[in-house]
């Protein structure tokens, strides 16, 4: 027979256990990145771009997708995330990023136009964000770009050439698909 060594009722000892597991699977607090590695970074999946613009380690986030208990997503990152998805969609020409499963939180994107995208939007960066130059700062809204694209595909078509939507792709180095989807949206 094996003697209890622990003190206190049990009930007590239950309090203690279940405080411990408690503790245990808090969740943490992610630290902020290692902003020397990250300014040697030129592209890297979406979600953690944003977990660096957010200031958080990108390592401490792996396990948002799953809602794992200890690693929960601060509703910062969540919040910047979502606008980022949505701003990947405007500035999105090809060029400027890979997209793997249309505009999913795993594509790739090139830091300097990330920085490029925010700052347009208005959203302030830790002053640590790698200054990369982007290769396209968007210099008009999406409004401004679809009546561009819109009168340039008219002034071709009007000279009578054929596949005018084809020159108006090679002209802005994006796929014809592309100007089509920036032509048909609402």
């Amino acid at each position: 027979m094996t003697k209890d060594t622990t003190k206190g009722t049990a009930e007590e000892r239950t309090k203690v256990a279940i405080e411990m597991r408690r503790r245990s699977i808090a969740p943490r607090v992610p630290r902020p990145p290692n902003w020397a590695e990250w300014s040697k970074e030129k592209s890297a999946p979406l979600w953690e771009v944003v977990a660096v613009s957010c200031g958080y380690d990108p390592n401490d986030l792996r396990g948002w997708k799953r809602h794992v208990a200890r690693c929960p997503a601060p509703e910062s990152f969540l919040n910047r995330l979502r606008r980022a998805k949505s701003l990947l969609a405007i500035y999105e020409d090809g060029s400027e990023s890979k997209t793997e499963g249309d505009r999913s939180d795993d594509a790739i994107v090139e830091l300097g136009n990330f920085r490029a995208w925010l700052e347009h939007d208005g959203i302030t960066l830790p002053p640590e964000f790698p200054k990369h130059a982007a290769k396209s700062p968007p210099s008009e809204t999406p409004a401004q770009r679809k009546q561009r694209l819109t009168r340039r595909v008219a002034e071709i078509r009007a000279t009578g050439k054929a596949n005018f939507i084809a020159h108006v792709a090679m002209e802005e180095g994006i796929t014809p698909g592309r100007v089509h989807q920036i032509i048909a949206k609402k």
